[in-house]
């Protein structure tokens, strides 16, 4: 198994299925009128999603193919503490849906904010305005870029594509959509795709349940299986970590708040979404208790995707791959509008054709998206591994934006050269981590390494430095401060 690709047979039944379910996709969208205005409609639904709107959201976009099939692997690898990914991205949801999506819906309104730089540059300043523009383009290119990896190991699976047909092919599935309908389509899909995750999950659990044996066999589970620290407590607070800072700074969910009604419906959706993450995953977590029982390794996350496959029967390899597709989908369409904004809003909009016309913005956004596609499909190919890309994404955005944003609502004293400051330091840090291998000589992850800078940059700096009358009244508006301006 370890030494040969396991191609296994498609039934006629699963390719019906299979064909059944993109058919669906194209009839969805096929009676959506859609004739985008201006900007606001594309990225952010013209600021009228209801609270369901959004949990659905929130949730297929949370749902990817770490949380499903890395999940499966990871429960083989480690038994169920391995469910701890899933819980950090439902925590992550509720303490954002507490603690910022009130705020940030409630700003954006009064400041006619569209995209996550948006709301950096009217809190700080310029500088940290294109300094999270890239930090946020790489980030999604590599969520999008782990995406495409998920798609490629179902489509591979199937045995209709090679590795790279399948890259091309589950890159163009989601790229057209996206790039043409916005936010706008990915909210009507996405409401098949949670009912197909859903239904899908059901299905399996009952087939790993009561036809594969494993409702009989959990009690007798191979050691350290129901362990809920087996993970290693480092790779437990480390994923805790980076995943609920990514939750809390993640521009994707600031743009959806943003694309909110109004903040009632922004925190109660949230919620909701919190409660749909662990629904959707419920499933993986089983069937990766049966891998973890019944197949002996060490294997690869595709080898045990490959064994699991040629154990199912026809009509239930068809479910799991449309489920698999459907969570895979709903997560790297919302990353590549996610980065298509980056590139034609905070960047072309705002620095190259600042008086851009909305037919050319659009233009510019159906482009950025088809060209971000291309970029993440590139590096799909060559980096063909979900969880090192996605784990980078959450890194790179845990260390250098978690401080300089949440202080952005929380921090009265934070300025903008605290903030740039302290994401230069901590991309600095990063850097010379990698770069000198200080990971392993120092046995501190980089992570808690550009941190640790962050924090001590951007306070050390606001507490040392006079606070001016302009930083005051931004203040004002996101702290929730009152009173008059004294520099003390």
């Amino acid at each position: 198994m370890t030494e040969d690709k396991v191609v296994p047979a498609m039934s006629t039944v699963d390719i019906l299925i299979i064909i059944g379910f993109i058919m669906t996709i194209v009839i969805t969208l096929y009676k959506v009128k859609l004739k985008h205005v201006s900007i606001n409609e594309y990225y952010i639904y013209g600021r009228k999603l209801s609270s369901f709107n959004l949990a659905v959201l929130w949730a297929v976009a949370w749902v990817g193919g770490a949380s499903t099939l890395g999940l499966v692997a990871n429960v083989y690898h480690h038994g169920v503490s391995a469910f701890w990914y899933v819980f950090a991205v439902a925590f992550g949801t509720l303490l954002f849906a507490l603690l910022l999506a009130p705020r940030i819906r409630k700003v954006g309104d009064k400041l006619n904010q569209v995209t996550f730089a948006d709301i950096i540059e009217d809190r700080y300043d310029v500088r940290c305005r294109i300094l999270v523009t890239v930090i946020n383009l790489l980030t999604f290119i590599l969520y999008t870029a782990s995406q495409i990896v998920a798609i490629s190991y179902v489509l591979e699976l199937t045995g209709l594509f090679s590795l790279p047909g399948a890259i091309i092919a589950g890159t163009l599935l989601f790229a057209l959509y996206t790039a043409r309908g916005g936010l706008t389509y990915i909210l009507r899909v996405a409401y098949l795709f949670a009912l197909v995750i859903i239904s899908g999950g059901l299905i399996l659990t009952l087939y790993s349940t009561q036809f594969m044996g494993l409702k009989d066999s959990l009690m007798s589970m191979p050691g350290g299986s129901w362990d809920m620290f087996g993970w290693g407590w480092h790779n437990i607070v480390l994923t805790l970590v980076a995943i609920t800072c990514t939750c809390l700074t993640s521009s994707d969910g600031y743009m959806r708040c943003l694309a909110s009604r109004d903040e009632r419906s922004t925190k109660s959706g949230l919620l909701l979404a919190s409660f749909l993450i662990i629904v959707m995953t419920a499933a993986f977590l089983l069937i990766g208790l049966y891998t973890r029982l019944h197949f002996t390794g060490p294997l690869t996350n595709y080898e045990i995707l490959g064994l699991l496959w040629l154990e199912m029967p026809h009509a239930i390899k068809g479910v799991l791959v449309v489920t698999i597709l459907a969570v895979i989908l709903s997560t790297a369409d919302i990353s590549l509008m996610v980065a298509a904004a980056n590139m034609s809003k905070d960047i072309y909009n705002r620095f190259i054709h600042v008086r851009a016309s909305q037919e050319v913005l659009l233009k510019a956004s159906y482009l950025s998206a088809a060209f971000i596609a291309v970029l993440a499909g590139i590096i799909a190919l060559v980096i063909n591994d979900i969880f090192i890309i996605i784990m980078w994404a959450f890194k790179i955005t845990t260390i250098s934006l978690t401080v300089p944003v949440l202080g952005a609502y929380f921090w009265p004293r934070g300025q903008a050269n605290s903030a740039f400051y302290s994401m230069v330091a901590s991309l600095t840090i990063t850097g010379i981590w990698i770069a000198f291998k200080l990971n392993q000589i120092t046995g501190i992850d980089v992570m808690w390494a550009g941190l640790s800078i962050s924090m001590m940059v951007f306070f050390a700096h606001s507490l040392l430095v006079k606070q001016d009358e302009e930083c005051f009244r931004k203040s004002q508006a996101y702290c929730r401060i009152k009173g008059k301006f004294a520099n003390k």
